[in-house]
């Protein structure tokens, strides 16, 4: 009983890990009231610096909502081809390094 218990608590554990690692969340307001979306953190998506962070709210204008939300979807395409690019040569230059080896 107790080992079961142990054995299940490890796997909770695993799990929320996993979840944490992978998945974020964005509050979303509809008509006032917020919602909160969940969303999968795609391997290029996991930001391995501050730059890309930094870089993306710099550019982002918030004159006012409408302003906000077109910078953000504009510059957002702008981010996500850098980390695209980022990822497949970090990506391809580790499986270089490694046949290298």
């Amino acid at each position: 009983e107790v080992t079961h218990i142990v054995k299940q608590d490890a796997e909770i554990t695993r799990i929320l890990r996993f979840f944490s690692q992978n998945v974020s969340q964005i509050e979303i307001f509809v008509e006032g009231k917020p919602f909160t979306q969940f969303f999968p953190l795609l391997p290029y998506c996991k930001f391995d610096s501050e730059v890309p962070k930094e870089k993306f709210s710099l550019m982002v204008d918030r004159t006012n909502a409408k302003t906000k939300c077109d910078s953000l979807m504009r510059e957002s395409q702008y981010i996500i081809s850098d980390l695209k690019v980022n990822y497949w040569l970090k990506k391809g230059l580790s499986k270089f390094v490694g046949l290298c080896q």
